[in-house]
């Protein structure tokens, strides 16, 4: 009786909290400012800090050879607010050339970059994916928050350029989202 007593060694969390953990740390006000929604994951928020500490999170549901890709990787290179869903594209082999799918979309591996050690695709190509593809709301605040950050109208549509099959789909209303939104970089004279 008196072992309960004792104290025990302190555990940090160093990742997601499991069910078990969320259950004795109920407490409404208190969870929010505490734990942020990633997914369907509750996170300590100090966890989320950096780029590669918010890729390594969201590892820990990503498949082996799995990427992240479209909001979830604009929110680990941006931050912000963490995304409903985590997106991912799985790893394909087509003919010699290694390239990443998102849903028939292809991704090339000149797209992909480690963040934290973790596949992740570029920050172009995420807002191009996500100005191909989300509502047009997502679409405009990432394409935002990507110039915000320092991204070019070159760099974004090389991103435009490098889709192909399927992912070229929605590519003529990213190109004029791009254009509203990313100014046109003068030389100066």
């Amino acid at each position: 009786m008196l072992a309960r007593f004792l104290p025990r060694p302190f555990e940090p969390a160093l990742g997601p909290l499991s069910d078990r953990e969320l259950t004795v740390l109920r407490c409404h006000r208190l969870d929010e400012r505490l734990l942020a929604p990633v997914g369907t994951m509750r996170v300590p928020r100090d966890l989320l800090r950096t780029p590669g500490a918010r890729a390594r999170i969201v590892s820990t549901v990503v498949p082996d050879g799995g990427v992240i890709a479209m909001d979830t990787a604009v929110w680990v290179h941006l931050d912000g607010q963490a995304p409903a869903a985590i997106h991912v594209a799985h790893p394909a082999r087509r003919g010699r050339n290694r390239t990443v799918v998102f849903s028939r979309a292809l991704i090339p591996p000149e797209e992909v970059e480690l963040v934290g050690g973790v596949p992740c695709s570029t920050l172009a190509r995420a807002v191009v994916d996500v100005a191909r593809t989300a509502p047009p709301v997502r679409a405009v605040d990432a394409m935002i928050r990507a110039r915000d950050a320092g991204l070019d109208r070159n760099r974004l549509a090389l991103a435009l350029m490098t889709c192909r099959g399927a992912s070229q789909r929605g590519g003529p209303r990213a190109r004029r989202i791009i254009e509203a939104i990313v100014p046109e970089h003068r030389a100066r004279e």
